[in-house]
């Protein structure tokens, strides 16, 4: 028997794996002011069109071997993890949740997976995209009031604690420790997940960073002026700690 959600999800994965296709266009050139739509996707070394059989998600970077049709530039490999990571997220959107919980699953996954790689990319969390996820939240809320305080409460932790970290962080290191972005981004994380799975994602988030943090310190031997983007680690542990749904009542009941 065919589980009740395999169809939609495969559907939805179909779907998320196009999309994501676009979302590489738009961080590539959303940060450099460039049109999300002109010119079609094209090599950015010798600039020929890309036809639309070497453009099908995933499987066009593998067909070509991650190079160019014509001038065999390397293609990064972003661009099908970014492709296969949206499909997977709303296969999963569709497949586990309603349909209300799933539209706005997807706008979330899909809009923390490009404020994440632009992140990576400029040390910047675009306010559009923060917009983008608020909205996403007000909307879905509007037809759950019974849900507004759990997401208020959510937004007051998540700023408090990650705010409570900057300062101290700031004031151990000497210098800025996080951007105005990242509290942007808390914010709409708490509004989404409520208040102890933001507090959850902040120490996790933070646990991560450091490790990676350590981990390129250990391969460069470099300590002084490093600096690694929080928006990923904030917007990835987020996005596990949703689907992991945890109990916690049942695990501050068994810590006590």
């Amino acid at each position: 028997m065919v589980d009740a959600g395999l169809f939609p999800g495969s559907i939805a994965a179909v779907l998320g794996l196009m999309i994501g296709s676009f979302l590489n266009v738009v961080i590539y050139r959303l940060p450099k002011d460039e049109s999300v739509v002109f010119p079609r996707s094209h090599c950015t070394v010798c600039g020929v069109l890309i036809n639309w059989y070497h453009n099908i998600p995933v499987l066009s970077y593998f067909m070509l071997r991650g190079k160019c049709a014509k001038c065999h530039t390397k293609f990064s490999i972003r661009y099908p993890l970014v492709e296969f990571l949206n499909g997977g997220l709303w296969f999963w959107a569709f497949y586990q949740y309603p349909l209300p919980e799933a539209l706005l699953f997807i706008v979330m996954a899909s809009t923390l997976i490009v404020i994440s790689f632009i992140d990576i990319d400029y040390m910047v969390i675009p306010l559009l995209f923060i917009l983008i996820a608020a909205v996403a939240i007000i909307v879905y809320y509007f037809f759950a009031p019974h849900q507004w305080v759990l997401a208020m409460w959510g937004v007051l932790t998540g700023v408090c604690y990650l705010g409570g970290v900057y300062l101290l962080t700031r004031g151990m290191f000497k210098k800025e420790t996080m951007g105005m972005g990242d509290l942007q981004l808390i914010a709409v994380l708490g509004a989404w997940l409520g208040p102890l799975n933001v507090a959850a994602t902040i120490f996790a988030g933070s646990l991560v960073t450091l490790i990676a943090f350590g981990i390129a310190t250990l391969l460069s031997g470099k300590t002084e002026d490093r600096a690694l983007p929080f928006g990923p680690f904030l917007a990835f542990t987020g996005i596990a700690f949703y689907m992991l749904n945890l109990d916690w009542n049942s695990i501050i009941a068994l810590v006590n």
